[in-house]
């Protein structure tokens, strides 16, 4: 489908597409602290900006295709 299967309409809802957005960024942060993301420090804000954006498309995408 290509597009996140979370619902923002309720308060549970919301929180999980904000606990799925923390648990992303967080466990990108810890890899690359780790070493183990395989990704250049130089290039970890790219990485940062593409998967955020990809996260948000994909909940915008999900409402969008909601309506």
């Amino acid at each position: 489908m290509g597009i996140f299967d979370v619902s923002l309409s309720g308060d549970e809802e919301l929180h999980i597409a904000v606990l799925s957005a923390w648990s992303t960024v967080h466990g990108l942060t810890i890899l690359t602290i780790d070493g183990v993301s395989g990704v250049a420090q130089l290039a970890i804000d790219d990485i940062a900006e593409k998967l955020a954006s990809r996260l948000c498309y994909g909940l915008v995408r999900r409402q969008i295709a909601g309506s």
